[in-house]
């Protein structure tokens, strides 16, 4: 698979910021939409772009950025939430197996309908099925990254993701929704990334740390920092032997 250039993105940079720390020859990339840098890691072209939270903000600024740049890759880096009991731990390292869009559907008082009940394909799939709430990332993409985090000595699990427009904001709920939707890890933009790339035939993997639990809002229980050094090791990991 070619992977370079390669666009490395994410929502804020803030998330970004251990990559740019080591881009050489970095220089700004004039984006119509969102921020990004160019330079290069180990000799090889890197774009890093961010476009701000949500899902909007990431299919605008992303499907913009491949105009642009014409990346043979993406890779989506940052932080996320894991459901108890079935994500990862805080502080853990994730690589997404699917994304799933958590809320786009019809919720009642006690359901929630996705877009195959609701019989609204999202996309055409190539290999000729349809694409509802579960989007596909590219596995050997993946696969590569998992191996790259082995190799630099940072384990990683490959679980499936789910992406929510709004934050599952208590335990109770993020119960209830790690149930319904069968996914490890939550993010604010993962599957709108997957699904611009899908739709545009551009492989796309989704690396996050992981930084608090789903559902508990108390930012001081959260591990941010820790969350992003071990994505980061994963990437650099990636870059450096890719």
């Amino acid at each position: 698979m070619e992977l370079w250039p390669l666009l490395v993105c994410c929502a804020t940079r803030m998330e970004m910021e251990p990559l740019l720390k080591g881009l050489e020859d970095a220089a700004p990339v004039p984006l119509p939409y969102g921020a990004g840098v160019a330079g290069t890691l180990a000799g090889r072209p890197v774009h890093a772009c961010w476009f701000g939270l949500g899902k909007a903000n990431t299919a605008a600024g992303l499907a913009l950025a491949i105009r642009e740049l014409n990346p043979a890759a993406v890779i989506q880096v940052g932080i996320g939430g894991s459901f108890a009991g079935a994500g990862p731990a805080v502080g853990a390292v994730a690589i997404a197996t699917e994304e799933l869009h958590l809320d786009l559907g019809v919720r009642g008082d006690d359901y929630f309908e996705d877009l195959q009940a609701m019989g609204f394909p999202l996309l055409p799939d190539d290999a000729g099925g349809t694409i509802y709430n579960r989007l596909p990332v590219s596995a050997p993409l993946a696969q590569r990254l998992a191996r790259a985090g082995e190799t630099g000595g940072v384990p990683v699990q490959l679980v499936p993701f789910g992406t929510a427009e709004t934050v599952t904001g208590s335990e109770t709920q993020a119960r209830h929704t790690g149930r319904r939707a069968g996914v490890a890890v939550e993010s604010m933009e993962g599957a709108a990334a997957a699904q611009v790339c899908l739709a545009l035939g551009v492989p796309f993997a989704e690396l996050r740390g992981i930084s608090n639990l789903v559902g508990v809002r108390d930012k001081g229980q959260w591990r941010i920092g820790e969350a992003l050094q071990g994505a980061h090791a994963v990437l650099h990991a990636f870059l450096q032997h890719a």
